[in-house]
């Protein structure tokens, strides 16, 4: 084979491998409006009736309220429930902060009034009833200067608390504050907890923003925070208290805006996803340039190199904006359901001479914290709602895909709903755990379902992971045929007994060497011995005193020489089932417990 041929072979295998790939297009079926309040900019997803299945919680700013959409559970909302929420609202969070099992809704407030009699902020909360409807809010006052807010238990006594934002006016700094819940839905005196956090010139507000979750796996919530150069990592103490840790680094000179946290290559460990500019003169134009970036985590609240996945960027005078080609917000989601997370954003464009456009871009995760380009085969016919931002990706009909929630605020004042029609097929255990005694056997049962018309063939494999000896694993049928009606397959595990090592005391280990030295010492005790017949009388002895050291010296000098595993010593395992169709591939891990 020639040298143009042996690198024909690997290119051709990657140019299939990308078009098998592209066979099975994310596509979305055509948005559906369900009216809520005048200009409703943000929401959260929860289940507010208790009923199992995801409802919607979307802030309406212009006409001061919050609106509860109750699911059906297949992706259709009933109308809505409007609360009446106070001035201003422009976000909410999500948690149960009187600690009676319902969820409950924190609602921020941005500061008003004017410079020369401005009014301070806000958090209100509503508590939930548990049928979906709401209770008058209880209203907290903050700071003049307050800007974004965040909920979490933060001290560990099981309460729901909020951290609160505040502007620094002056040199673009801004500091964070606690506020710890009393448990009904009230909180303690303001304390802080960071006063010295610095943004850039480019975008302060958006430098403002921050997240809560558990970086560095200790179980306690630590904080991300935006900052001029990069993602600020306050970790938590486990009692309202926060030691300043390292910084994920953006590009020189950008500074960070908005922050999100995933596991994008399935290491249990949070991954960063981040917006972050920069602003440059150039005569009489202002350029901007944003890039959109992820950070790997590494488990200890530190992070990897920034990988850079997307570009913006926009051109303006002062007498206004000339042209921007930019991502307005994104979100992440697995879209093409195949376990590793993607990440779907809007894409505004903007010129003088052509006008505004925007189009929906899915990214599809290649499972290690890279991004294939935006998705070619997306159904160009999908229509977007209007400019408004996309809200959520949740999976609102349980098909185990990432379904889209959008703001429609020009037209219908509406959440619209776009629900995923990407053909594929969806895969669950009947047990997500299982546990066995040692020799003994397990079984689970599997099963598929058709989404959106898939019809391919499945051929399943599985794996198990840990210490030795494995468990044996096998799946039957192993092969699903095509066609629409897919059917179960028993997964079935045989756990080995424990057995004994035989493994030598410390002190014998050696001594199957120390019995090497009787042949050089039969040498020179020879020489002593002219006759044969005395030479073959030390031969015998000396071949018996070397059997019996090897034999000691491999274990088989008695019980104190057996090392067993204890008999009840729980063994834990991991068994991976693989279902791969010709276009998509699919994992399941189910933990194991041995006895």
């Amino acid at each position: 084979m020639s040298r143009q041929q042996k690198l024909f072979v690997p290119v051709l295998a990657f140019l299939l491998s990308f078009e098998a790939r592209a066979q099975t297009p994310v596509s979305f079926q055509p948005a559906v409006s369900y009216i809520v309040g005048t200009a409703p900019i943000h929401a959260k997803a929860g289940d507010f009736n208790g009923d199992g299945k995801l409802d919607l919680a979307v802030v309406n700013s212009g006409s001061n309220d919050v609106s509860i959409l109750l699911a059906n559970g297949d992706g259709t909302f009933q109308p809505a429930l409007t609360f009446g929420a106070g001035n201003s609202p422009s976000s909410i969070a999500v948690g149960d902060f009187n600690g009676d099992g319902k969820m409950d809704l924190a609602v921020f407030m941005l500061p008003g009034g004017t410079p020369v009699s401005p009014l301070p902020g806000e958090i209100r909360i509503l508590l939930g009833n548990g049928d979906g409807t709401l209770q008058t809010p209880k209203v907290t006052t903050l700071d003049v200067s307050a800007i974004a807010m965040a909920a979490g238990d933060f001290n560990g006594d099981k309460k729901t608390d909020l951290v609160v934002s505040n502007f620094v006016s002056g040199d673009l700094g801004f500091s964070l504050d606690l506020l710890l819940g009393n448990g009904d839905g009230t909180f303690q005196a303001v304390k802080g907890i960071a006063s010295d956090l610095q943004c850039g010139p480019i975008a302060v507000l958006a430098c403002l923003n921050f997240t809560p979750a558990d970086f560095n796996k200790d179980g306690k919530l630590d904080l991300a925070v935006a900052v001029s150069g990069g993602v600020q990592i306050l970790l938590g103490q486990g009692n309202g208290a926060f030691v300043r840790g390292p910084t994920a680094a953006v590009t020189d000179g950008f500074t960070v805006g908005s922050i999100q946290t995933a596991d994008f290559n399935n290491d249990g460990k949070l991954d960063l996803i981040v917006s972050s500019g920069q602003r440059s003169r150039n005569g009489q134009f202002t350029q901007v340039e944003i890039h959109y970036s992820v950070f790997l985590g590494k488990g200890d609240g530190t992070f990897g190199r920034e990988l850079v996945f997307a570009t913006g960027g926009s051109s303006s005078t002062e007498f206004g904006l000339i042209s921007s080609d930019e991502i307005t917000e994104a979100l992440t989601g697995d879209f093409d359901a195949d376990g590793k997370l993607d990440i779907a954003d809007r894409r505004g464009k903007f010129g003088r001479l052509q006008g505004s456009t925007s189009v929906l871009e899915i990214r599809l995760g290649n499972g290690d914290g890279t991004f294939a380009p935006n998705n070619a085969t997306l159904d160009p016919t999908l229509v977007l709602p209007d400019a408004g931002p996309l809200l959520l990706a949740p999976d609102l009909n349980g098909d185990q895909l990432a379904d889209l929630v959008a703001a429609d605020t020009t037209t219908h004042n509406a959440a619209d709903v776009l629900l995923n029609a990407t053909v594929t097929f969806s895969m669950a255990a009947s047990a997500m755990t299982l546990a066995a005694k040692a020799g003994q056997q397990v079984t689970d049962t599997l099963s598929f379902t058709a989404r959106n018309g898939f019809s391919s063939a499945i051929h399943l494999s599985c794996q198990v992971s840990g210490s030795a000896p494995l468990p044996a694993c096998s799946l039957s049928p192993a092969d699903i045929p095509a066609g629409t009606n897919l059917s179960t397959s028993t997964l079935t595990i045989n756990v080995p007994t424990n057995s004994a090592a035989l493994v030598s005391p410390a002190g014998l280990r050696l001594q199957p060497l120390y019995a090497l030295a009787f042949p050089f010492a039969l040498l020179g005790i020879s020489r002593r011995h002219k006759s044969m017949k005395n030479f073959k009388r030390w031969l015998l002895w000396s071949s018996l005193i070397i059997g019996t050291l090897i034999f000691n010296g491999c274990g088989g000098g008695g019980n104190n020489n057996v090392v067993s595993p204890p008999l009840h010593e729980a063994r834990s395992y991991s068994v991976v089932v693989t279902a791969a169709s010709d276009t998509i591939t699919k994992t399941l891990q189910i933990p194991l417990t041995a006895q």
